[in-house]
């Protein structure tokens, strides 16, 4: 699975990997151009030869404050597709584990936001004809069972026995 995040600017490389790809979601927020910005990007995928029905508009951060209601709603027609999800705004948690590289951990949780990206994630996988053991999709288990540590022989001395 190939993730790209593109900028406003697409270039030709960008261009042809779209062209390419099994699933485009175009993700947005609120903001006075959203929905205008989503037309576009669908418009453009669509002159690429991406159909809509493999195209997915996301909203993200929603209930945050200026992401209302509304605001989803301006996307999601201004995207005009068929298939659309929604994810919840995670506060500054979200922010500060993926700064510390901490996304498992934060998809693992527990929250709007962690619920919302792991039933997008499986209905995505499940679309692309993903099978997936329905388990993952589920908070961490809290109780780790440590197992033994396997340790190499190479820092013990002739005849020591551990």
């Amino acid at each position: 699975m190939i993730f790209i995040d593109t900028s406003t600017h697409w270039g030709d490389a960008v261009a042809a990997v779209v062209a390419l790809c099994d699933r485009c979601l175009v993700v947005g927020s609120a903001g006075a151009n959203a929905g205008a910005s989503a037309t576009r990007v669908v418009g453009l995928a669509t002159r690429l030869g991406v159909p809509a029905t493999r195209m997915t508009s996301v909203f993200n951060r929603l209930g945050s404050p200026g992401c209302a209601e509304e605001d989803a709603l301006r996307f999601e027609m201004g995207a005009s597709l068929a298939s659309r999800a929604r994810i919840s705004f995670g506060g500054e948690e979200v922010a500060g584990l993926i700064g510390f590289g901490r996304l498992d951990s934060l998809v693992a949780g527990e929250g709007p936001f962690s619920h919302d990206v792991r039933d997008l994630t499986a209905r995505v996988l499940t679309e692309l004809g993903c099978s997936f053991d329905e388990r993952l999709m589920g908070p961490a288990p809290d109780d780790h069972e440590r197992r033994p540590r396997f340790r190499l022989p190479w820092r013990r001395k002739a005849g020591e026995h551990r």
